[in-house]
């Protein structure tokens, strides 16, 4: 039970589901990174080349993750493994 909320945290009681959330603990380096990327696409105007697969560039700024991540409420139970490709309801 946690002393300030009163919640009572159900223990994991598989060794495979315990394993995992000890590997997952720490992170580690969390980027996508590449040199050089040329986009190509009909907006480019003369720059597009119809011959090549259409390609497009998003840049994605995200400040604040780590304070989004702790303002959400953490499981207390219920816990169960879903194969890999299952929908998590």
């Amino acid at each position: 039970m946690l002393k300030m909320t009163g919640v009572k945290i159900e223990l994991l009681t598989k060794m495979a589901m315990h394993d995992f959330v000890e590997k997952a603990k720490r992170g580690g380096i969390s980027m996508a990174c590449q040199r050089y990327f040329k986009a190509n696409n009909p907006k480019m105007g003369k720059a597009f080349d119809s011959s090549k697969p259409t390609s497009w560039i998003s840049y994605v700024d995200a400040n604040n993750l780590y304070g989004w991540a702790m303002s959400q409420f953490l499981p207390i139970g219920g816990y169960e493994c879903q194969m890999q490709g299952e929908g998590i309801s």
